[in-house]
């Protein structure tokens, strides 16, 4: 009973430190970056976004070279943070600090809020 107790708690650390997020919620986009070779080829700029002890703060990876998720849904990302900009809309953004560029953490999951 107890190695099945250790070995459960052994997974469950795993996985958490695995997909760890970090300040999940509705934010504004202030900067869009695009660089050919860098962090991941595209990255935003999250208004109050801190970082962590395992992320570079303030801006964010969306992964528009497709090292993490599809470039297509890095591309979707990518139009969502400049609807967001252009509307004056805030996003949700929720981040991964176990896939990064240049130390720079992952959006993986992003979403635009219609506050008209």
């Amino acid at each position: 009973m107890r190695i099945a107790f250790l070995a459960l708690t052994t997974i469950l650390i795993t996985i958490t430190g695995q997909a760890a997020t970090l300040q999940p919620g509705w934010k504004n986009v202030t900067q869009i970056l695009t660089w050919e070779d860098k962090f991941g080829q595209c990255m935003i700029a999250i208004e109050g976004y801190t970082g962590s002890s395992e992320c570079n703060g303030g801006w964010a990876t969306l992964d528009c070279q497709g090292s993490f998720v599809s470039k297509s849904i890095a591309s979707r990302n990518l139009e969502l943070a400049q609807m967001s900009i252009a509307l004056n809309s805030r996003v949700y953004t929720r981040i991964d600090e176990s896939r990064k560029h240049n130390g720079y953490c992952l959006v993986y999951q992003m979403q635009l809020l219609n506050e008209n």
